[in-house]
């Protein structure tokens, strides 16, 4: 299985104003999902109902402090 890795970086700002849109702040983590899976739409099948690849969504967080992740 190949695997495709990539980076988000976002400054504080763009965060910020993300964060801003949506009263729950895990709801800017499901928008990152939701847009990989729209991403992956190439690899999906209408007829079967399966994608070709297999789909892994990974999300790390990094920092100690909540106000630094």
């Amino acid at each position: 299985m190949k695997k495709y890795k990539q980076k988000i970086k976002y400054d504080s700002e763009g965060i910020i104003q993300q964060v801003q849109n949506y009263t729950d702040e895990y709801r800017v983590i499901m928008e990152y999902i939701d847009n990989s899976i729209d991403s992956a739409e190439d690899f999906f099948d209408p007829v079967t109902q399966e994608y070709s690849k297999e789909i892994i969504i990974e999300i790390t967080i990094t920092g100690g402090k909540k106000s630094e992740k």
